[in-house]
């Protein structure tokens, strides 16, 4: 919303933020995928950081 011009910095304090989401479907829609995505990196970290670190090590080498 702020490279776009359609809030600026001072409105996340006023409530200004779940204003514009509730005017817009599509400000609505971007906030639900930027969580849903947010949660998917999520999950994929912590599968990434429960592998042996000798996998890792491997996974690393073999793709250099």
């Amino acid at each position: 919303m702020l490279l776009v011009g359609s809030l600026n910095s001072a409105d996340f304090t006023q409530g200004a933020f779940t204003y514009a989401i509730e005017d817009s479907w599509g400000w609505y829609l971007m906030v639900i995928v930027l969580a849903f995505f947010g949660v998917i990196v999520q999950a994929m970290q912590r599968v990434m950081m429960r592998r042996p670190i000798e996998e890792v090590w491997y996974a690393e080498s073999s793709s250099s």
